[in-house]
């Protein structure tokens, strides 16, 4: 499922790619773009996927101990990798299946929504709705 989002996640921003690259190649030579977008689009899926799992490869593995901290500066999480970003790079964030997809500025974070229990959920959203980020 937590992979299922990631491709949610990656295919229009693919697809934005590969539209604004094929528009600039057709300005400047009509056939080159006919076929270095059509070789993208075709490749896209495999190329999402694969991402996804070299992305997603310690999670993979097996159990995994990862923490989740969120204060009123910044959001984090630890574990095999760390990332970490403030509040005020986040665009938006929602539940896709069974993952929580948060869209920072510079890329979006991931993480299973079964690491929150019901009241940890209910203090994330919260948070987010502060943020604007949540409805």
């Amino acid at each position: 499922m937590v992979l299922r989002a990631i491709r949610k996640i990656l295919i229009p921003s693919y697809l934005l790619t590969m539209g604004v690259l094929g528009t600039v190649i057709a300005v400047c030579d009509p056939v080159v773009a006919l076929f270095g977008v059509g070789g993208g689009v075709v490749s896209m899926p495999f190329v999402g996927k694969r991402f996804a799992r070299h992305t997603m490869a310690p999670y993979l593995e097996g159990p995994v101990e990862e923490t989740v901290i969120a204060t009123s500066e910044e959001f984090r999480m630890e574990g095999p990798r760390t990332m970490g970003f403030r509040w005020v790079e986040l665009a938006s964030a929602k539940v896709i299946g069974d993952a929580w997809v948060l869209r920072f500025a510079s890329q979006p974070m991931i993480f299973p929504a079964r690491v929150l229990d019901d009241a940890q959920t209910e203090s994330f959203t919260e948070l987010l709705r502060q943020h604007g980020a949540w409805d």
